[in-house]
């Protein structure tokens, strides 16, 4: 419903934000040694991961002409279930080598990062995105 009739740019706005949430609370589900925040840090990790993730599909779907709408949704759930399988793989070897830990701040910390990098990529290509127009 946050998301109800937002256009592209609106939902560029919103993307990084949601998946800086979704990295910091996985890295603070890797430092936190109390057990009971776990879970209200999971919801924080889980509504930010999904909510980015929607609005990078209303985004894509929006972006896309018509004619390639269904083309360009299906190689992003490609990039996302693909990228899941990979990057699962990858932190349960972490998981299993270095401890969960590690794994959850390396996983967050890539998060941030990688985000941050596409963001001012996306600046950059973008002039719309970081302009005097917001």
């Amino acid at each position: 419903m946050l998301l109800l009739g937002a256009g592209a740019h609106m939902h560029a706005k919103l993307m990084a934000p949601l998946a800086a949430v979704y990295g910091l609370a996985v890295v603070a589900c890797g430092i936190n040694p109390i057990f009971g925040l776990l879970p209200p840090l999971l919801f924080v990790a889980g509504f930010g991961m999904t909510t980015s993730n929607i609005s990078a599909n209303a985004q894509i779907q929006t972006l896309a002409a018509p004619e390639l709408r269904g083309q360009a949704v299906s190689l992003y759930m490609l990039a996302i279930r693909g990228g899941m399988a990979i990057g699962a793989l990858a932190t349960g070897t972490v998981a299993h080598t270095l401890g969960i830990r590690t794994a959850l701040i390396a996983n967050g910390t890539l998060a941030i990062v990688l985000q941050t990098t596409l963001m001012l990529l996306d600046r950059k290509k973008l002039p719309h995105a970081g302009g005097a127009a917001d």
